[in-house]
């Protein structure tokens, strides 16, 4: 498992000074607005992953 940087933007991985901490809907810690709301699309469409996956079906030959 990757240790984690205290001050580390949940979707662009880049270090930031805690005063510009911004804290999604998805209680993950970006390092700004645009950073916060695609990361919480992206966690939106990793939780939805396995509803998704199960109405798959297989393609015809």
């Amino acid at each position: 498992m990757s240790r984690r940087i205290e001050n580390e933007c949940a979707y662009c991985a880049e270090e930031f000074d805690e005063k510009h901490a911004v804290i999604g809907d998805d209680y993950k810690v970006y390092c700004s607005i645009q950073c916060e709301e695609l990361g919480e699309m992206l966690s939106a469409y990793e939780a939805a992953q396995p509803y998704l996956n199960q109405y798959q079906y297989p393609v015809a030959a």
